[in-house]
This record gives structure tokens, C-alpha cells and sequence, in this order.
């Protein structure tokens, strides 16, 4: 997932001033190469000024801008690491399924999580437990972690638009109560908000949670994480009396078979037997 909303980047302005923090003394820490969509219609404001994208774009594509070079040119924070299995732009390879070595990474200020962890996955609850656990080690004492993420029963076909889930793991604002609850934090911010710029919503909304780390302390067990509410996709679904493929079987198409252009049907949908 990219960022694609003025929302996002507000909320995190807003949560630094309450907590009396800055940019420009803050190390950053990113899970995945985050992307933004600067042509989506719902940037307004300072994000939506020219001399914003200028900055930008000898970055980017025209289309697609990284994340890093926003929090590095833009807000001037103090030092960015991003970290991903794909090492691109400018992304540490770090396997996020595995416990992140602090001294390569450090400890950071902020942690964002834009659409990473739901990618997390080989063996529940161990990939999601190690993500997060991952989070809350590389997190200081008073430090922010944000989380956007998709919500429960959204990002899965036929609702969504998509051909298939967009991942294996979907999430709960009850997740993130837990999860503070469990660790220690404080929760600055945990709704769900839809920035599909659709004419009518699809079924695209997202978890944004801002969590605060106000004590050092172990992360919880993996036996209490395995109780906190979330959503998997273990097999296909969908109850149309249709076939959806899996998150890692979709991407796997992709790659090798360079998927035929998509019909959609008259509901907007994608239809399996176009991708097979």
C-alpha cells in the first residue's frame, strides 16, 4: 500500500507537536519502501503546492514519489531508514519475519507502518507475532509507532474492486486496544478511515493507529499476541459462487504469467477466469 491521502501525513504532524517533538531531531524508522500518489485529487493544503513536488521530482516518476525523500527533503528528519525484503529505494534488506538486528538499525522515534506488516507471512501467529515485535524493539522509550493498514473484510474481493486480497492478514481496531493494552502504550490515535476516491466507496478502508511507547518493556508473549483480534486469509474466498485467488498465488501469476488485461464485469468486478 502507498500513501494516497493528506490524512495520513496531518495525523502524523499533529501527534509530533502534541508530544513536543520534531522532525528535525527525530530518527525515522520505515517498515517496507513506502511510496506516495501525489495526482490523487486528496492532496490539498502546503502537500498539494507545487514547489512540494519540485522537490520531489527528480525522485520520483511523475506518478509515484518514496516516502524517505518526503520525510528527508520535505520535513528534515534528523536521519530515515527504511527497511525491506526488496532493498529498493534506498530500503535496508531486512526480513521482518526474523528479529531485526538493533545494531544495524538502531532504535528510532518513529516507526511508520504504511501498509507493511498485512505482507508479513509464513507461519501464524509467529510472522505477525516477530513483526510487531520487531516495532516495539526498534522503538524508544516516548516514541511514536504508526500504523496504517488494511481493515478487517476490506481489500478482498468482490467489494473492493480487486481481483484478489490484497494480503494475507486484514486488522481490528480492537487489535490495536490490545495491543497497547498488552505493551504499555498509549493510544494517541486507533479509527478506520476510507480514502477511496471512488464515486462510491468501495470496500477499501484502512486501521490508522498512533501508539506510544511510554515504558521500556518485553513485548508481550506470543501466546497472549495469538489472542489479539485479526483476520487471515487461509484459503480463497469469496461467496459469490467464484473463485478469488490468494494474496501469494496473485502475485505469483503476476510475475510469471504477466497477467492479460483485466474485464471487469458488470458489478465493476475483476473476474477470476480473466487471470487464469
Amino acid at each position: 500500500m502507498a500513501l494516497d491521502n493528506i490524512e495520513t501525513l496531518q495525523e502524523l504532524d499533529l501527534a509530533l507537536q502534541h508530544y513536543g517533538l520534531k522532525y528535525k531531531n527525530c530518527r525515522m524508522g520505515e517498515l517496507g519502501n513506502c511510496l506516495m500518489l501525489p495526482h490523487k485529487e486528496c492532496w490539498k493544503n502546503e502537500y498539494g503546492k507545487i514547489e512540494f513536488w519540485l522537490k520531489l521530482w527528480k525522485f520520483g516518476s511523475g506518478f509515484r514519489y518514496i516516502a524517505k525523500d518526503y520525510f528527508l527533503k520535505i520535513k528534515n528528519v534528523k536521519e530515515h531508514i527504511s527497511m525491506d525484503m526488496n532493498g529498493k529505494d534506498g530500503a535496508k534488506v531486512i526480513d521482518l519475519r526474523k528479529p531485526v538486528n538493533l545494531s544495524i538499525v538502531g532504535n528510532f522515534d518513529i516507526i511508520t507502518n504504511f501498509g507493511t506488516s498485512e505482507h508479513v507471512e509464513s507461519i501464524w501467529p509467529d510472522d505477525q507475532y516477530m513483526a510487531f515485535k520487531n516495532i516495539h524493539d526498534m522503538c524508544k522509550k516516548n516514541g511514536i509507532m504508526y500504523h496504517q493498514v488494511p481493515k478487517a473484510d476490506n481489500w478482498q474481493p468482490p467489494a473492493s474492486g480487486l481481483p484478489s486480497p490484497h494480503c494475507p492478514y486484514y486488522y481490528y481496531e480492537e487489535f490495536f486496544e490490545k495491543l497497547a493494552l498488552e505493551n504499555g502504550y498509549e493510544i494517541y490515535m486507533n479509527k478506520s478511515w476510507n480514502h477511496d476516491m471512488a464515486p462510491i466507496k468501495r470496500a477499501r478502508y484502512e486501521c490508522a493507529a498512533i501508539l506510544v511507547k511510554k515504558e521500556n518493556r518485553q513485548f508481550c508473549t506470543k501466546e497472549i499476541f495469538s489472542t489479539f483480534k485479526i483476520q487471515r486469509l487461509d484459503h480463497d474466498i469469496g461467496n459469490t459462487g467464484r473463485e478469488y485467488l490468494t494474496s501469494s498465488e496473485y502475485r505469483y501469476k503476476k510475475e510469471v504469467d504477466k497477467i492479460k488485461p483485466h474485464r471487469l464485469n458488470d458489478g465493476g468486478f475483476y473476474l477470476i477466469e480473466d487471470i487464469l
